[in-house]
């Protein structure tokens, strides 16, 4: 089918199934995009910034063992599907990078940068009463604060709040140590074996989970840096 024959046909669906499959989300930002109501069956995927945006007021999702009763699912009133329309016209510029298109990806990938921070040291080095929400200004629907997904069950909510606090406490154990900076490869070599202390160090920062050098690599160019000097947030 032609691409422009398909989103023709997206465009005129009520909803639009975004299965799990290659990618991360692509089914469900393109249905966003083009402004259908994402039917997402992607059982315990977290779909892009759910943290964020309220996806419950503008997709809907299905567990594999829902599949035969997707009609039902479906036959919603054309008032319901006719306001998930308008909230998904809020939000979908979230889905798109480019800048020229109004594209918000990139603001939303730095408000989650925001939130994971905060996650991990409980505060930003920008002073005690900093927060997301300079960010969160201009984004619509986009929460200040980090969001759970609605449809976690309780368990897994549970799960997940304790593993955020097991993360800042790892960044708070490493924050306290003295910093130790590589030495040269030839000292190196003859270095004895890693000691207990150094090991217990280095796997918390590995199980904290973010990297400085990783996120400023990833959001790379003369925006990512001047924001992350900005709020001081890694």
């Amino acid at each position: 089918m032609a691409s422009a024959q398909l989103a023709h046909k997206t465009q005129r669906s009520k909803f639009c199934l975004a299965p799990s499959g290659h990618g991360w989300g692509m089914r469900t930002g393109k249905s966003a995009v083009l402004g259908c109501v994402p039917l997402i069956a992607q059982p315990f995927v977290v779909q892009p910034y759910e943290m964020l945006l309220p996806y419950e007021a503008f997709s809907k999702r299905v567990a594999f063992e829902q599949i035969p009763q997707v009609p039902r699912i479906v036959n919603v009133s054309d008032e319901e599907v006719r306001e998930m329309r308008r909230r998904l016209v809020r939000v979908r510029r979230a889905f798109v990078w480019r800048v020229e298109g109004g594209g918000l990806a990139y603001n939303h990938t730095l408000l989650h940068l925001c939130h994971r921070a905060l996650e991990l040291r409980g505060a930003l080095k920008a002073g005690p009463g900093a927060d997301c929400s300079p960010l969160a200004e201009g984004l619509p629907d986009s929460s200040p604060t980090q969001r759970m997904p609605t449809w976690f069950p309780p368990p897994l909510a549970d799960a997940t709040r304790r593993l955020r606090e097991e993360r800042r406490t790892a960044m708070a154990r490493l924050a306290a140590r003295k910093p130790t900076w590589p030495r040269p490869k030839a000292a190196a070599k003859q270095s004895q074996p890693r000691g207990a202390d150094e090991k217990e160090t280095l796997d918390a920062y590995l199980n904290a989970w973010l990297s400085h050098e990783f996120w400023l690599n990833f959001l790379s160019g003369n925006a990512a840096a001047l924001t992350a000097a900005r709020y001081d947030w890694v």
